[in-house]
């Protein structure tokens, strides 16, 4: 992960838990080690490309899809999400105001296919996932 993070600069990680919830994570190659020790064992991981800085683009680029949502980033690294329909495009406001970067990452059949994908191993070495990644 380290050097698919170096060679584009920087990569999204989701941490992906039981029930569905999710953290995110912006990656750089030094930020690896950290971020690898607070992940969740049986999480399944996706690597995406790196949130976007031309934030007034963000929310015009998923008006096709059936269901989407911004991913943002505020000031002090925490990272948000949201969903919408299809038909609650008008509902979207755009980035909020305070996103440092942000993205528009499609779900269900419109999610595009993760760079990397992966689960984390319990620490005894198993892998004990049950669902699909």
């Amino acid at each position: 992960m380290a050097g698919l993070a170096a060679s584009r600069r920087a990569v999204l990680l989701q941490e992906v838990h039981a029930g569905n919830s999710a953290r995110r994570h912006r990656l750089r190659a030094a930020d690896v080690p950290g971020v690898r020790a607070r992940l969740t064992p049986r999480a399944v991981l996706h690597v995406r490309p790196d949130l976007s800085t031309d934030l007034p683009g963000v929310p015009a680029a998923g008006l096709a899809r059936q269901s989407a949502g911004p991913v943002w980033q505020e000031a002090g690294s925490r990272i948000f999400a949201a969903r919408f329909q299809q038909r609650d495009h008008r509902l979207l406001p755009g980035v909020p105001a305070g996103a440092r970067a942000a993205s528009l990452v499609g779900y269900g059949e419109d999610a595009a296919d993760p760079l990397l994908s992966a689960v984390l191993l319990d620490p005894d070495g198993v892998v004990r996932v049950r669902r699909p990644f």
